[in-house]
């Protein structure tokens, strides 16, 4: 089908009136609108995120595959990172929202002798209470407790199921150290385990992490007086309506490079680890992504939150999908 044809699908005219619509709305009764906001509302003055990097560790062996396979070798990347979107429920209690995956997945290597590589894809979506206790002036220790959403991808060969896909709500537990470098940023040493589960067939996982903390706190000189204002260099939009196409003509390396999956020569899987490689692949894509800001700093920093909808199809020629998403933007 066309691309024109598919644009003006019902549902996503329908959409795309409306996120119109949403741009141009003004809540502000002023002839001329304000600046985006720089003061944090009272809930994101009590929120923060952390970015953490080390080393993950699962004890996947030949016996977690069905009866009657193996694997000559296996290889695993230990590079692992967890990203965290925390709230202050009050000085010693927090409550946190984030996903941990490893870099690269795990591999089974020549699987019953046959040339080949067959990965083992794991993620983790956790809700958890962060429990901390101070114990210097700037150092606090801390316990976490709470629930996961594992993900496991497995493997088939010669279409057998070898290792199953699973799917399953585990526990969660960690701890770790704080340091306190100034009322925006921490230092943070961390560690997670999430138990194995006997029934799914999944050893446990231990992650050990360094990272850092940004604590949405409200800067002294961030006025919101309109002298302020007037000083301002930096230019924040309130609201921003995008228009994509994406095609497949130009092929698919920048979706394998981010994801760790490209070929380059003789080099496999070389790239960053920022996304995750999809099994259907697009031939043609409308979107239309609507962001408002919500809190700005002085210079750098903003929180805004979007919603997009986006017509896929797919590179059979044959299927449709409309994809919708809510979602925050951190600049």
């Amino acid at each position: 089908m066309p691309i024109y044809h598919f644009i003006f699908d019902s549902i996503l005219y329908r959409i795309t009136l409306l996120l119109f619509f949403l741009s141009f709305i003004n809540i502000q009764s002023q002839d001329n609108p304000s600046p985006a906001p720089n003061q944090l509302t009272p809930f994101l003055e009590r929120t923060y995120y952390s970015i953490n990097l080390g080393a993950v560790f699962y004890p996947f062996s030949g016996a977690n595959l069905n009866d009657g396979y193996y694997a000559e070798s296996r290889k695993k990347n230990v590079f692992s990172g967890r990203f965290l979107l925390g709230y202050n429920l009050n000085r010693n209690l927090d409550v946190q929202f984030g996903v941990m995956r490893p870099a690269s997945w795990y591999q089974y290597l020549n699987v019953n002798g046959e040339v080949n590589k067959k990965s083992v894809w794991i993620n983790l979506w956790s809700l958890s209470l962060k429990r901390s206790f101070r114990i210097k002036e700037r150092f606090r220790l801390y316990g976490e407790f709470g629930f996961g959403n594992l993900t496991r991808v497995g493997f088939t060969l010669d279409s057998q199921e070898v290792y199953p896909d699973a799917h399953y709500l585990s526990f969660v537990t960690g701890m770790g150290l704080q340091y306190n470098l100034n009322h925006k940023w921490d230092l943070l040493l961390n560690a997670l385990y999430i138990p194995k589960s006997v029934k799914q067939n999944q050893p446990y996982i231990f992650q050990s992490t360094v990272g850092m903390q940004y604590n949405l706190s409200q800067d002294a000189i961030e006025e919101t007086s309109p002298k302020a204002n007037e000083d301002y260099k930096y230019f924040f939009p309130r609201r921003l309506l995008q228009l994509g196409y994406g095609t497949s003509k130009i092929g698919f390396f920048a979706n394998e490079f981010f994801s760790l999956n490209a070929n380059i020569g003789k080099l496999e899987n070389v790239g960053i680890p920022i996304f995750w490689n999809g099994d259907v692949q697009a031939a043609e894509t409308i979107s239309l992504t609507y962001m408002q800001t919500a809190y700005h700093g002085r210079k750098l920093f903003s929180l805004d939150w979007g919603a997009s909808v986006t017509s896929i199809r797919t590179v059979d020629l044959r299927t449709h999908v409309m994809a919708f998403s809510l979602f925050p933007v951190l600049r």
